[in-house]
């Protein structure tokens, strides 16, 4: 794809999500060089961290989760869209030996390839939620960071992960859209600002493009409230999608327990 074509594509509506996925070379999340490079970026935040280290603020939405979610000394948690195991890290990092984890992250084929380059005992990857679930049994909490906004139908996505009747759902970093109509877009970014740190050695920094939808809001919480209470919700990032100079979206985050 040259750099004409894709200057132009993002920050604009389409008609639907394969439409999008089609102008981000049918790749979009799925990007091989992405996946390796959020794992990579992984592997090396895990061999850097220590009692010594300093975390950012951004970690305070992952610490927040597991904080109610934990089950005395032991925590289950599904981590949908969960990367190269960042969010697993900090808990591994800051619950310590003494706390029993069993993380299970359901992500695209090509992040579960490059995986297990990472994945432990305590640490797995699925391409099938349902597989993922099936293998933690009783499911403390459901983590969705920055991850329902990428999928092809995020609000039947959010459904089945409700159907799961985890313990706790924690939606975070995710946008949402005021209007009634689901709109759909393409996002970009640096590759290197994918995944915790710096880009590893021997790849380029470049832009990266991928469909993104925004679901109208009401939809979602009539959706979680079938099953379960919003404990609390959280404006947490302002727009950054703007059609005509009107800004589209927020992005939020919704902690809900099982009724």
């Amino acid at each position: 794809m040259n750099n004409i074509v894709n200057e132009s594509i993002s920050n604009k509506l389409y008609s639907s999500y394969e439409e999008a996925l089609r102008l981000c070379d049918n790749a979009g999340y799925s990007n091989q060089e992405l996946t390796e490079v959020v794992v990579k970026k992984n592997i090396a935040f895990r061999n850097s961290i220590t009692n010594e280290s300093y975390l950012n603020g951004d970690v305070n939405r992952t610490l927040l989760a597991i904080s109610f979610a934990l089950n005395l000394s032991s925590i289950r948690v599904l981590d949908f869209g969960g990367g190269g195991g960042y969010h697993y890290t900090l808990a591994k990092h800051v619950l310590g030996d003494k706390c029993e984890i069993k993380w299970n992250i359901v992500e695209t084929d090509s992040m579960c390839e490059s995986g297990v380059a990472i994945a432990d005992r305590n640490l797995k990857f699925f391409n099938d939620f349902y597989m993922a679930s099936t293998d933690l049994g009783n499911i403390d909490l459901i983590l969705a960071s920055s991850a329902l906004q990428y999928c092809p139908d995020p609000l039947a996505y959010l459904k089945n992960l409700l159907n799961v009747s985890a313990k706790y759902i924690y939606i975070t970093r995710t946008p949402f859209f005021t209007g009634t109509n689901k709109l759909i877009s393409i996002q970009s970014s640096m590759l290197s600002h994918n995944g915790p740190g710096k880009l590893p050695f021997g790849f380029e920094d470049r832009e990266i493009f991928y469909p993104i939808s925004f679901v109208p809001l009401n939809q979602v919480e009539t959706a979680i409230k079938e099953k379960y209470k919003i404990r609390f919700k959280v404006i947490e990032d302002a727009a950054n999608l703007f059609i005509e100079g009107e800004a589209v979206n927020a992005y939020y985050g919704l902690f809900c327990e099982l009724k």
